[in-house]
């Protein structure tokens, strides 16, 4: 009898040890940036641990129309919200409205500066450079890392 208590205890504390540990690791993000304009952070789909991660995620949500999720979780969250001042329905319709030129226009830039940038990292800025295209800046927020201007770069024609 004793020893099948002292199993069950020990299966007890176990099962709850593992439910512990997996509840830890799925935290959400509790930073103010952790839901933006209605749209939850997805921090293990699109990568901001880095400037260059970061970009591969603005790269990423381009590709598969994610737009919005750009907009709110990608670029500076200071730019985005002087533009839309918590507005998600005005947030919303320029991502619907964003013509598919710009978008790629945005990508193959961002490519630009993963292939061929060169990149400085200082404390809480990153630059990339690339000749003949425009300089992109980004900015560490917390934890995570913003593209600074990319919403400023011109669009081709």
């Amino acid at each position: 009898m004793r020893m099948r208590q002292s199993i069950t205890i020990v299966s007890m504390v176990f099962f709850a040890a593992i439910a512990s540990t997996s509840a830890q690791g799925a935290k959400p993000e509790t930073s103010p940036y952790a839901v933006r304009y209605g749209i939850r952070a997805n921090q293990k789909r699109f990568d901001q641990t880095s400037p260059r991660r970061t970009v591969r995620a603005a790269i990423k949500a381009i590709e598969g129309g994610k737009v919005e999720y750009l907009l709110a979780h990608l670029v500076s969250p200071h730019e985005v919200d002087r533009k839309f001042r918590g507005d998600r329905i005005r947030l919303s319709r320029l991502a619907a409205t964003a013509a598919p030129k710009q978008a790629e226009t945005l990508r193959d830039t961002l490519r630009q500066h993963l292939d061929k940038g060169r990149w400085t990292v200082q404390s809480g800025s990153a630059r990339s450079r690339v000749e003949g295209a425009p300089d992109l800046t980004l900015q560490r927020v917390g934890r995570r890392w913003f593209l600074q201007n990319a919403t400023q770069f011109p669009v081709k024609r």
